[in-house]
C-alpha cells in the first residue's frame, strides 16, 4: 500500500514538474499582461483621462473669452442703400463685424475652489489608479 502512495506522489510530482517546465511566462511578464488586461485599471485609467480633462477644463475658465463676427454682403439690382436710404442701381456693398471680450471679475473664488477641486480628484484617482495596480 506505501508503494502505491509513493508512487502515485512521484507521478504527481513529475506531470506537475513537466507542466511547469512547459510555460515560458516569467513571472514579471504575467504581471504586466494581468495590468494591462485589467478592466477596472483600463476603467481606472480612462477615469484618470476624464478627470485630467476636466482639470484643464477648469484652469481655461479662468480665461477670458473672446468672439468674434464677421459678415460681408452685396446687393445688386435695384435696392436701398442702407446709408443714404435712396434707390440705388448699381451695387450695394455692406459689411458688419464686432468682437467681444468677457471674463469675470469676481465669483466668490467659485473657480479658483473648481480648479483646486478637480487637481485634488486627479491626485485622488491616480493614488486609486495606482493601488489597483498594486493589488
Amino acid at each position: 500500500m506505501i508503494k502505491h502512495i509513493a508512487s502515485a506522489i512521484l507521478i504527481l510530482a513529475a506531470t506537475n514538474l513537466q507542466a511547469q517546465e512547459k510555460v515560458k511566462w516569467q513571472l514579471d511578464s504575467c504581471i504586466s499582461f494581468a495590468q494591462e488586461e485589467n478592466i477596472q485599471i483600463n476603467r481606472s485609467k480612462l477615469n484618470m483621462e476624464r478627470v485630467e480633462q476636466d482639470e484643464l477644463n477648469a484652469k481655461a475658465s479662468l480665461l477670458p473669452s473672446l468672439n468674434a463676427s464677421a459678415s460681408q454682403g452685396f446687393n445688386f439690382g435695384q435696392s436701398i442703400d442702407p446709408f443714404t436710404n435712396q434707390f440705388a442701381t448699381e451695387r450695394v456693398q455692406y459689411g458688419n463685424y464686432g468682437a467681444s471680450l468677457s471674463f469675470d471679475l469676481f465669483r466668490g473664488l467659485s473657480k479658483y475652489k473648481e480648479v483646486k477641486r478637480s487637481q485634488s480628484d486627479y491626485e485622488v484617482n491616480k493614488l486609486e489608479t495606482d493601488r489597483m495596480i498594486n493589488d
